[in-house]
């Protein structure tokens, strides 16, 4: 399914982003530090969201395969 295969990727490209930006927060002064490390957090939500609707597409066509 196309639908899988571009959320999947998102997954994986927004995941990397993350990471990138959560370790450039670590080494930034306190002011900017803070702003990338809000960044990071509602990337990790996108990523969780993202997981959460290819779970239910991948039990979904699971199920109806059944």
């Amino acid at each position: 399914m196309k639908q899988m295969k571009t959320i999947r990727n998102l997954i994986v490209l927004l995941t990397a982003i993350c990471f990138a930006l959560a370790v450039v927060a670590f080494f930034l002064p306190h002011g900017v530090g803070t702003v990338c490390a809000i960044g990071t957090v509602a990337l990790a939500a996108l990523v969780l969201i993202l997981c959460l609707a290819y779970g239910l597409l991948y039990f979904g066509q699971n199920h109806t395969a059944a």
